[in-house]
């Protein structure tokens, strides 16, 4: 199975149109009556629709010619979303100015705001509500080894 998510990332990296773009994750589950491939995609400025269609097409297309998977199976190539954690260090600079949710590996927690991304550290400004009012402390740095999880914050 390791084999196979290997060759599967392999040829997902062949398939990015350009390296404005960046693999993510891939989920494999090739056993039981549903098997699926899910390939998630980012990019530096996003990702489009029409982007991962076709990488979806071009990996589906060689996966059929190398007769990899003897089963059928669905393949979604897609992006992660909002509501996935940042996964790898290269989604922080998009969300410079963004609102995150952070766990730290010591388990703390912080509502903080995306201030700069250097050197494997995060510049941010802590928030807090004060009167209703969020407010932004003095910028503090975070190494990024040091964060369990980060989530953007939905803002409408």
């Amino acid at each position: 199975m390791k084999d196979i998510t290997g060759t599967i990332r392999q040829l997902a990296e062949e398939a990015l149109p350009d390296s404005s773009l960046f693999i993510v994750h891939i989920y494999t589950s090739l056993s039981g009556r549903k098997q699926s491939i899910k390939i998630k995609i980012d990019g530096d400025q996003g990702v489009s629709i029409d982007q991962c269609a076709q990488i979806s097409r071009k990996v589906g297309r060689q996966l059929e010619e190398m007769d990899l998977i003897e089963n059928k199976y669905q393949l979604e190539v897609s992006s992660p979303g909002l509501e996935h954690p940042l996964s790898i260090d290269r989604q922080y600079p998009k969300n410079i100015g963004r609102l995150l949710n952070i766990e730290m590996n010591d388990g703390k927690l912080m509502k903080v705001r995306l201030d700069d991304v250097k050197n494997g550290k995060l510049t941010v400004s802590a928030v807090i509500e004060e009167k209703r009012k969020e407010v932004f402390l003095d910028p503090i740095e975070i190494p990024l080894d040091s964060i369990k999880q980060a989530k953007v914050l939905i803002s409408f």
